[in-house]
């Protein structure tokens, strides 16, 4: 199983646009593109989380774009967080029964988690996806350079305008407007090989 985790920056990094590049990218492969979010959108914080299946290409959803992208199956598993690791390696179990045809996955987080997501599919190739607006980043962003394997600066970032303990990691610079290059597909291509 090709495992490809990416993470990100914060709400418009560009995760789902540099997911949605790979897999209409490497259409030989039969992606399941799961979105794992620890947001509710107005269901009770409580509640465990859950699974839902994407089954219109048409929906403006990010699930939806990965349909459209060439996914096989789009799931997501809404309030998912740190305190529900067990539930949600539950769910990624039940995502694997019902896409079996899948050899490809893409999890899409705000977070990696190399634990759960070994825990079920095998290793995993960690992406993090960093927006240009550095005001912008979520604290854990200096916590990737322990966790993500490469970084994909978007939006015009550039290696220079990264934090010091980042500028060491293999990146790769998107240009403006673009979500993928001909450098980061081979590394994710070679990384991230079905098994």
């Amino acid at each position: 199983m090709a495992v490809v985790a990416i993470a990100g920056t914060g709400r418009g990094a560009g995760k789902t646009a540099v997911a949605c590049a790979l897999i209409a990218a490497m259409p030989e492969r039969r992606w399941v593109a799961v979105k794992v979010s620890p947001h509710r959108h107005g269901l009770p914080p409580e509640l465990t989380p859950e699974l839902t299946q994407e089954t219109e290409p048409e929906s403006q959803k990010d699930t939806g774009r990965y349909l459209r992208a060439g996914a096989t199956a789009s799931f997501w598993i809404p309030g998912a967080n740190s305190y529900w690791k067990d539930e949600l390696v539950e769910l990624l179990r039940e995502v694997s029964r019902l896409a079996p045809e899948a050899n490809a996955w893409i999890v899409e987080s705000g977070r990696i988690d190399r634990s759960v997501l070994a825990a079920v599919l095998g290793p995993v190739l960690s992406l993090a996806v960093l927006g240009a607006d550095v005001k912008e980043w979520k604290p854990s962003t200096s916590s990737w350079q322990d966790c993500a394997d490469a970084l994909v600066l978007a939006g015009g970032l550039s290696r220079e305008q990264l934090p010091q303990e980042l500028q060491g990691m293999r990146s790769f610079q998107l240009p403006p407007g673009e979500w993928l290059t001909g450098e980061l597909l081979k590394f994710v291509r070679e990384g991230s090989q079905p098994r």
